[in-house]
């Protein structure tokens, strides 16, 4: 890479950042040793909008990500939008889904299906509720609803329990699918395109997804394909300014798997260049969208990139402080019981 990060802290840091199990740092050890030997091939990749990495359009924010691993974080000038360069090839990352280390080092060996299901249930819930916030009219009851990268098929729960008519697909569900399937769920393995034989979709869910495909704009078109004329999009992905939920520490917030990284203005206008109009969005982000001919204002906004840059240097700062505050405590503590000592032994003498 041709620059220096946007914080220096940011640049060479290969441990982890966040507790890893003796399991997870393990397989992460061998995912390392791996990619260091060339057996996990890795490329370098664009923007949605265009940027490249080590251009005039791109600022290098980070070397490393959350477990260490040598995968590179660019800022577009253009939009506002990061993304992950260099990344694992598309036979890396159906490698890295499908023979476990995402599971193994992301989840840890405790992972359950059924603990997963039970949360994937209130995240479904809390999804509905959002829906029926900004659109009151909407019911489930009738309604067909497709969830994309399901998983385990919790998410879908709540709208069937309403009387929807659910459906799911996911490329590397494996057990997950299969404990859906034995509550009832109708889940198919592969992408957006297996669904097409259920018909049009009242509702499509894509949660927590778009941000690991390394084609946001394809995967949205081939939604929309599924998606009525006057159907919603649901779309949840991680948001870059949601720090405050990662202790305002981008290093915690970063990982290999996500290849792009969104701000609620960043996924409406992505949405946008996909076909889609804006209903609500949120910086968390969540956001809501309907089908839209009209593309006229598919446009990227420069001013979103300057904006992010404040708000992570603002976050760095709140980081950096917590942090001096935090060692500043362990001082004071540590000072306290060694006075408490030498008094004891003034005693003594």
């Amino acid at each position: 890479m041709c620059e220096k990060c946007f914080r220096s802290r940011w640049e060479y840091s290969s441990r982890p950042h966040v507790h890893l199990s003796v399991a997870q740092a393990e397989c992460l050890d061998r995912l390392k040793t791996g990619m260091a030997a060339g057996d996990w091939p890795m490329e370098e990749a664009a923007c949605i909008c265009g940027a490249a990495p080590c251009s005039s359009d791109a600022y290098l924010l980070a070397r490393r990500d959350r477990y260490g691993l040598a995968v590179g974080t660019w800022l577009s000038r253009r939009s506002g939008i990061l993304w992950t360069s260099p990344r694992f090839t598309d036979l890396s990352l159906n490698r890295f889904y499908s023979e476990g280390p995402f599971q193994r080092i992301y989840r840890g060996p405790n992972d359950r299906v059924c603990w997963r299901f039970a949360k994937q249930i209130g995240h479904g819930i809390e999804l509905r509720e959002f829906l029926q916030k900004h659109l009151p009219e909407f019911t489930p009851a009738g309604k067909t609803v497709f969830d994309v990268g399901c998983g385990a098929g919790g998410c879908l729960e709540p709208f069937r329990e309403e009387g929807a008519q659910v459906y799911g697909c996911d490329l590397g569900g494996g057990k997950y699918l299969e404990f859906g399937r034995m509550h009832g769920l109708h889940l198919v393995s592969g992408s957006a395109g297996q669904l097409a034989p259920f018909g049009q979709a009242d509702l499509v869910i894509l949660s927590h997804v778009l941000e690991h495909s390394p084609a946001p704009l394809e995967m949205l078109r081939q939604i929309r394909g599924i998606l009525k004329p006057d159907g919603l999009l649901a779309i949840e992905v991680p948001g870059i300014k949601n720090l405050a939920s990662y202790h305002s520490d981008l290093m915690r917030y970063l990982q290999n798997s996500h290849l792009f990284h969104f701000s609620a203005g960043t996924l409406s206008a992505t949405a946008r260049l996909a076909g889609f109009t804006t209903i609500a969005t949120t910086e968390t982000v969540r956001g809501l969208f309907k089908p839209t001919e009209d593309n006229s204002e598919a446009t990227w906004d420069s001013a979103e990139a300057a904006e992010i840059l404040k708000y992570l240097g603002g976050q760095e700062t709140s980081f950096r402080l917590r942090r001096m505050r935090g060692r500043a405590l362990q001082a004071i503590s540590y000072s306290r019981k060694v006075a408490r000592w030498i008094r004891r032994r003034l005693r003594q003498w």
